[in-house]
Order: C-alpha cells, then sequence, then structure tokens
C-alpha cells in the first residue's frame, strides 16, 4: 500500500449487522476472524469496506452508516440486492456451483443458466460500488465473492 492509499475490501457482506430496535435500527460489528484482523488496517487507512448489506434496500440505511463509519474511522459502500438476486447469485451460483467446486466436490454441483447471467449482473453491482469509493493509490483487496 501506498504512504496514502486506503484499503478497500470488497466481499459478499459488509462486516456489520443490522438491528432492528423499539427505536429504529442500530448498526452492530459482527464477529469473526477476518473482520477483527482487516478493521484496524482500515482504520488506520480510512479505508473502505464494500458489500452486501444482509438486509433489502432501505432509505435510512445511508444515514446509518455514515454515522457507524465516523465512529470507527473507515466507510462502508453498500451494494443492496434483491431477493432474486439473492437466490440465484448466493445460493445459486455461490452455494450451487462455485462452494463444491472449491471443495473438490464437482458432482454435487448444479449448473443453471439463470444463477450464472445473475452472478455476472450481481458482480457488476460490486465492480461499480468499488468504482464509486476507489481512490488513485487505494488498494482494493477482493474476497472470493460467494
Amino acid at each position: 500500500m501506498t504512504s496514502n492509499g486506503r484499503l478497500v475490501v470488497v466481499s459478499n457482506r459488509l462486516p456489520i449487522v443490522i438491528e432492528t430496535t423499539e427505536t429504529g435500527k442500530r448498526v452492530q460489528p459482527s464477529c469473526g476472524g477476518v473482520v477483527r484482523a482487516l478493521a484496524p488496517i482500515l482504520r488506520e487507512s480510512g479505508g473502505c469496506w464494500v458489500g452486501w448489506t444482509g438486509t433489502d434496500y432501505d432509505e435510512t440505511l445511508p444515514e446509518l452508516f455514515r454515522g457507524w463509519g465516523a465512529d470507527q474511522q473507515y466507510s462502508f459502500e453498500p451494494v443492496f440486492l434483491t431477493a432474486a438476486e439473492r437466490s440465484n447469485y448466493y445460493r445459486g451460483f455461490s452455494n450451487e456451483i462455485i462452494w463444491p467446486l472449491f471443495h473438490d466436490l464437482p458432482s454435487r454441483c448444479r449448473f443453471n443458466p439463470a444463477h450464472w447471467n445473475v452472478y455476472c449482473k450481481v458482480n457488476g453491482k460490486f465492480a461499480d460500488a468499488v468504482e464509486r469509493v476507489a481512490e488513485t493509490g487505494d488498494v482494493i483487496w477482493c474476497m472470493i465473492i460467494t
């Protein structure tokens, strides 16, 4: 990473959980080793994490993310997916093709052209999100999006 570059992480999900409470929605960090390992680097570089919110689109989420990100010293760039995209991209292509292939179980693959078409469309959404936030000198780290 250059001395002025940021880390931009791209993954299937943002490292957060959105909870609905009596007073509205709130963001909580998700647990996990990758989140714990990358959060300090993102804070130090003023980086950005690109990923699906884990929820349907909600007009209140961008403001919620800005507030949370200010506390964390890094930002989020949310990718919103429709129910059909989640079904074909994640449950379909990722779970029925990529996961078995990466685990040496090709006989368990269930190929469906609709899954591939939506997988390409959703990856385009992720690419557009990266393009919105990436700056010259940034390091873009794409985790396997499955």
